[in-house]
């Protein structure tokens, strides 16, 4: 059932007001701590311990309002808020990556704190060897990366849709039996077995041989095998 008119009417007349409630509160901070046509104006430190806030907090508000008014609108007042509690290469490279995914600044910062990473130090990199900067290589770098993601996307699901969900099935289902072997293996190596141990361990060993060479035989096909009975025999008391 649809939300009445008048509930959606109140959500956004409440959202507009802390907004507007959010941006004075802004305007206010940075007019008492950092507006320099304020005569009366004093240090951050002194107006959070005024006001009883942390100085993050205030310095963050007013900074933020401060950007957001140089950007002119360019920047919603809360990414520009997110924006002043970090250095100015880790903006640039933030937006960067929200440019090239088509999200938020504020998505990109909270949930791809890896890829801002990856691409800052690659956008270094490139920036040292070319002569270039940080500002004119981290867009190049974010979307080269998020690019390179679709196309892997696109590719799996091309091969995805050529071979078959079943091939795709059967290869991870044999990529995690490699796992698992790979860690027999280990434990084989590091630990002396005794003679029962060894003798019911060569047991499952040779009905897990016999199951690969099934697996073979489904592969090259024309063999007239009775796969149920088969399956029966091998896994019967696994």
């Amino acid at each position: 059932m649809p939300l009445l008119t008048t509930v959606v009417q109140e959500d956004q007349r409440l959202e507009t007001a802390a907004e507007a409630a959010s941006e004075a509160l802004a305007r206010h901070r940075w007019h008492w701590t950092i507006d320099e046509s304020n005569p009366d104006r004093v240090s951050i430190k002194e107006y959070a311990e005024s006001v009883g806030r942390a100085s993050s907090t205030i310095n963050k508000h007013a900074n933020g309002f401060a950007i957001w008014r140089n950007r002119a609108g360019a920047i919603s007042l809360s990414e520009a808020i997110e924006r002043a509690n970090m250095g100015a290469e880790k903006q640039t490279v933030t937006a960067a990556v929200a440019t090239a995914r088509g999200v938020s600044f504020h998505h990109t910062r909270q949930e791809r704190p890896t890829e801002i990473r990856r691409v800052q130090e690659i956008a270094r990199d490139r920036a040292e060897r070319h002569g270039t900067t940080i500002e004119e290589e981290a867009p190049k770098v974010a979307e080269a990366i998020a690019r390179a993601e679709r196309v892997g996307i696109q590719a799996k699901q091309v091969r995805k849709d050529r071979l078959g969900l079943r091939f795709i099935q059967m290869e991870e289902k044999l990529n995690a039996v490699k796992r698992s072997l790979v860690e027999a293996v280990n434990l084989a190596h590091d630990i002396e077995w005794g003679h029962e141990e060894t003798e019911l361990l060569q047991s499952t060993l040779d009905n897990l041989k016999s199951l690969l060479n099934l697996i073979d035989v489904a592969f090259v096909g024309g063999s007239k095998v009775n796969w149920d009975k088969e399956l029966e025999r091998l896994t019967k008391g696994a």
